[in-house]
């Protein structure tokens, strides 16, 4: 199956998004073409702080592997993978993820990783407008994230959206030998 990234496509999706500090933030759906992109972005950011589960010497998939990743992402309508470029840098990706069981399928998970340089810019409140405004056309009902506890811009950014603590997970992370609580949201549409 081959990837049509044009406007009749039932996957697609493009908008450019002016920030405040004036710079245009550049939203489009992932295509497999962007695998080894995604890879090389996730080396990056993942060393770049502790807000992701894992450090670059523990992230082994491969572009063969994310190729396949962003397919399968492509073929369900109540996922996207959204990636975020400023001055061609890409400088975030987002994700909603919905379980293919038709039980589930009205639930997705949400992720959103952004480039060290770019944070303080709007790119986290810019990408969660758009990916909540996506989950309501889909009419998906629950979104649920998890963040660790002293991501605490995160978790206020989620707030702001209507995000609620459903849960905490006491000592869940540990990085370099501290623990951390992950804290479960939900935000319900």
């Amino acid at each position: 199956m081959s990837e049509f990234l044009g406007n009749n496509n039932p996957f697609y999706f493009e908008k450019d998004i002016k920030l405040l500090n004036g710079d245009i933030l550049s939203l489009r759906n992932a295509i497999t073409a962007d695998a080894e992109t995604v890879v090389n972005f996730f080396k990056v950011t993942s060393d770049e702080s502790d807000n992701l589960s894992f450090s670059s010497d523990e992230y082994f998939v491969t572009p063969y592997e994310e190729k396949i990743v962003i397919s399968n992402i492509n073929r369900n309508s109540k996922t996207i993978m959204i990636l975020g470029f400023i001055d061609e840098v890409l400088c975030c990706i987002a994700e909603l993820n919905s379980s293919s069981e038709l039980r589930l399928s009205h639930n997705v998970e949400y992720s959103i990783t952004v480039l060290k340089d770019f944070w303080g810019m709007g790119i986290g409140n810019a990408i969660t407008n758009e990916i909540i405004e996506f989950a309501k056309e889909k009419n998906i009902k629950n979104i649920v994230l998890s963040v660790r506890r002293e991501n605490s811009a995160a978790i206020n950014l989620y707030r702001k959206y209507g995000f609620k603590t459903v849960g905490i997970k006491k000592d869940y992370i540990c990085i370099d030998g501290k623990y951390d609580d992950e804290i479960s949201m939900q935000l319900q549409l």
